[in-house]
């Protein structure tokens, strides 16, 4: 057993841990459970209720289950069926961090983690407190990968900024966009603000202005050209929206940053 120190301290101990495989027929026992018991599913699949909760559990899940609570199989699995388990036992559960019981496979592969954990426990020469620090570890990397995948943006506003990025060199507005993607413009401008941090329209200019830099940078077109190019009505829209969001005209940006003038005239 270890005794975390902080604000709030709390003991941990892992009482123990293994690798569970069959190939036959086999379903969850029956128990009240007189300890926390942490699950990570490497084949087949594992039915189990606890309490009123009931999970089916396939490669990559990972679930903690708690004690004084009812465990018990619901249905058998046939077949390959392995798990690495762990139990422990921790005065403040709260206190480690974890804010959910079930974690679906995202495709990190743990079982290295479970390995060290097995030897740290079925090793004599080990210090006693090995497997309490490994198993503590694990539970705190757990967490932490929740945290990162819940920070990453769902993938229709990945799929967004992707073919917003790709067609920066086009005429784009907040309301092609999402009737493209099958939405209103309120729901997409929301859902990429909160995963983004910025509004779609802020987005959209911040790509356009790259664009638009780079084709500055690394052509000798003249403004007027580059205004065609882009789909501008006419050279002075151009001029106007790329001095707004830069401060800087079309020529003076190349010039600061070049000191050439490629259309030889002051924009």
């Amino acid at each position: 057993m270890i005794t975390i120190q902080g604000n709030h301290p709390f003991s941990f101990a892992c009482l123990d841990c293994g690798l569970f495989s069959t190939d036959g027929q086999w379903i969850y026992p029956e128990r009240i459970g007189d300890c926390f018991e942490l699950i990570y599913a490497l084949g087949g699949k594992i039915f189990i209720r606890e309490g009123d909760e009931e999970y089916e559990l396939q490669k990559g899940d990972i679930l903690i289950l708690h004690p004084g609570q009812k465990w018990e199989g619901t249905q058998g699995s046939f077949g390959r069926t392995s798990f690495y388990w762990a139990q422990f036992t921790c005065d403040s559960f709260s206190e480690l961090g974890l804010r959910d019981s079930f974690f679906p496979s995202d495709e990190k592969d743990v079982a290295p983690d479970f390995d060290k954990l097995l030897r740290a426990a079925h090793t004599p020469e080990q210090a006693p407190y090995a497997a309490d620090a490994v198993l503590l570890l694990i539970l705190s990397d757990i967490e932490l990968h929740r945290q990162n995948r819940a920070k990453k943006p769902p993938q229709l506003i990945r799929d967004v900024a992707e073919w917003v990025r790709i067609n920066s060199d086009k005429k784009l507005t907040v309301e092609l966009t999402a009737k493209l993607f099958g939405y209103s413009s309120d729901y997409l401008s929301g859902v990429f603000s909160d995963a983004y941090g910025k509004g779609l329209k802020e987005y959209i200019n911040e790509q356009k202005i790259a664009h638009i830099k780079n084709l500055l940078l690394t052509s000798n077109y003249p403004v007027k050209r580059l205004a065609d190019i882009l789909g501008y009505d006419n050279e002075n829209q151009f001029i106007n929206y790329f001095k707004y969001h830069t401060g800087l005209s079309p020529t003076k940006f190349r010039n600061q940053y070049y000191n050439t003038h490629y259309n030889g005239e002051e924009k």
